[in-house]
């Protein structure tokens, strides 16, 4: 009796074993047409309605895609806000949210987002840790003096050209990337800071659609028309490209004057 006992809990564990190996290695790469691709479990994934981009769900997760040219208009910040997310925190490049009884986890790359909704935190994070951006390794094949809007936190040994969401930016030297919220980017160096903030508007940029302060100016700033801005000891410069609203806050014009002209 005992050896029948010992041998059916043997059976037990080493099913229980084989089942959480095998829980292991079920999962398949998908593919978003070419700009990004992700670990997924083995589960039925059928697409699923988004106002941009696309999404799949399967087994109570879905996993959306979108770049930034597809945000129709609107930043990061305010989809997230129109989705009522509540921001949990953060956790090397995924930013948490929560909202109801799921968590929504997002990872990116310079110009591409990957939001993964689950009850289950851990397979979320597992999933967008996953995500490989092909704009990522676009990026590493430009050339050397051209850095792909993320340098690790290294300080630019000289002035360097930066892409961020498409557009390209001088960063002077002595400065290092501190890292991004969705389209804004900040840069620091011991004593001042450099912050750019990028908005697709989804229309042809006019100076006459920036809502103006008192004190605020129309001004050229290396060539370039904008209206500047001052508060609190920083210096604001907004301007368009094209159908990107750009806002560059810094110490001084001259550096916004270095920034703006790659």
């Amino acid at each position: 009796m005992k050896k029948i006992l010992t041998i059916l809990m043997f059976a037990a564990a080493f099913g229980m074993l084989m089942g959480s190996v095998s829980a292991a290695l079920d999962m398949h790469e998908y593919d978003f047409d070419g700009k990004c691709t992700v670990n997924l479990p083995d589960e039925h994934w059928i697409g699923d309605q988004v106002p941009f981009g696309k999404a799949i769900s399967g087994g109570g997760i879905t996993v959306h895609y979108f770049n930034s040219n597809q945000l129709q208009g609107t930043s990061l910040e305010d989809y997230i806000s129109s989705q009522q997310y509540n921001k949990v925190g953060n956790e090397g490049n995924l930013t948490i949210y929560q909202s109801g009884s799921k968590y929504v986890v997002l990872t990116n790359s310079t110009d591409d987002y990957l939001l993964v909704t689950d009850k289950n935190l851990d397979e979320a994070k597992k999933i967008a840790s996953s995500a490989d951006f092909k704009s990522n390794e676009q990026s590493a094949a430009s050339s050397d003096n051209v850095s792909s809007g993320k340098n690790n936190g290294a300080v630019f040994d000289k002035d360097t050209v930066v892409t961020l969401d498409g557009l390209n930016f001088t960063i002077p030297e002595g400065y290092k990337q501190m890292g991004n919220q969705g389209s804004e980017y900040t840069f620091a160096n011991n004593t001042s800071t450099i912050i750019i903030s990028i908005k697709n508007i989804g229309k042809p940029f006019s100076l006459d659609s920036v809502s103006k302060q008192k004190g605020d100016e129309k001004k050229v700033i290396n060539g370039t028309e904008g209206i500047l801005s001052k508060e609190s000891g920083k210096i604001g410069f907004t301007y368009g490209i094209d159908d990107s609203m750009i806002s560059i806050f810094a110490d001084s014009e001259d550096v916004i004057g270095t920034v703006i002209s790659s």
